[in-house]
């Protein structure tokens, strides 16, 4: 049932959209779109936007002042160090092993309709963990070894510790590219020396 806050009626319903797409679209004043069901990219970062830029809107609809920040999602441009997006290109699938992605339960549509528990089922510990192990954290340097392995020149030093770091030994180091070229998360980038 919609209730007031401040003299506002605040909203009687939220449609799940999880990693679905909609069959039609609402249009009207009093409904906020967000998601998947916006039509959007369909990632995590998307949804997490929307679901800030749907929260702003309903702070303003009810007269609570929000920061001013943009609607739009904040753009990171290519190679522009910290922060930087990798690319797919970048990325060497063959270094990874195959694993196919986790999926709950889901409830059935019989049973959706008699209350409101949660339509994807929630993995288990076991399951979780799994799914946390085929992230390959695109852009982050784990220490993996690799630039070291392939470095013919001796160039990089892998430091052991926790966590291991790398250092580049740039003063020896003949431009070959191989370490770049070698990474299979795209986090080294050559760059022409000045």
């Amino acid at each position: 049932m919609p209730g007031s806050f401040a003299g506002v009626e605040v909203f009687d319903s939220i449609v799940s959209a999880i990693g679905q797409v909609a069959e039609s679209r609402v249009v009207h004043e009093r409904v906020i779109i967000g998601g998947d069901y916006e039509g959007g990219e369909a990632t995590v970062s998307h949804a997490i936007a929307s679901g800030r830029q749907g929260a702003g809107h309903i702070l303003e609809r009810i007269g609570i002042p929000t920061k001013n920040e943009s609607s739009e999602s904040p753009e990171v441009k290519r190679g522009s160090g910290k922060g930087r997006i990798i690319g797919y290109d970048l990325i060497k699938p063959s270094y990874f092993k195959k694993a196919l992605s986790v999926r709950g339960g889901k409830l059935d549509p019989g049973e959706r309709v008699k209350g409101f528990l949660e339509v994807a089922g929630i993995p288990r510990e076991e399951e979780l963990k799994l799914e946390a192990d085929r992230c390959i954290s695109c852009g982050n340097c784990t220490a993996c070894g690799y630039c070291w392995y392939f470095c013919p020149d001796a160039c990089v030093v892998l430091i052991g510790g926790k966590p291991n770091e790398i250092i580049f030994e740039t003063e020896f180091c003949k431009g070959c590219a191989l370490c770049s070229t070698s990474c299979p998360r795209g986090c080294i980038v050559m760059k022409r020396e000045e």
